[in-house]
């Protein structure tokens, strides 16, 4: 091989690393998020119903926020090197943070109608709260 030919094969060899190890700590970031959450799903997880649709919020939660960690830390390494790839990583992961609480936002603002005033249970006492009873009704 030719010297040229081996740098290419070399920088070849580190570009398919780095995508191996990116990919790697992007998995590992978003596990991690739903080992944090797994304290909930455990709880949720008492019902069966709830317990599978707790994960997979939680799933959702953690790939969410484990895409806005990998943004961060990835545009942290690049402001050095490469600042204007680094601002546009740092745009995207703040605009899926402001996606997000801009819906959590418009969720809140629609579940906030005021709660009815309780309705009276029907009763089968007396108002003196006596039980109505055989000798009551001869």
């Amino acid at each position: 091989h030719a010297l040229d030919e081996m740098i290419e094969m070399a920088k070849a060899d580190e570009a398919m690393i780095t995508k191996i190890v990116r990919v790697v700590a992007y998995v590992l970031l978003v596990a991690g998020w739903m080992m944090l959450f797994s304290i909930f799903t455990t709880l949720l997880s008492t019902l069966p119903i709830l317990g599978t649709l707790g994960k997979a919020a939680f799933f959702i939660v953690a790939l969410i926020v484990g895409t806005v960690c990998t943004c961060g830390v990835t545009a942290l390494a690049y402001v050095r090197y490469r600042p204007v790839l680094a601002f546009g990583i740092l745009a995207l992961a703040l605009s899926i943070t402001a996606i997000v609480f801009w819906r959590l936002d418009v969720a809140n603002a629609s579940s906030a109608s005021p709660t009815p005033a309780p309705v009276k249970a029907p009763s089968f006492f007396y108002d003196d709260y006596s039980d109505v009873t055989a000798e009551s009704i001869y």
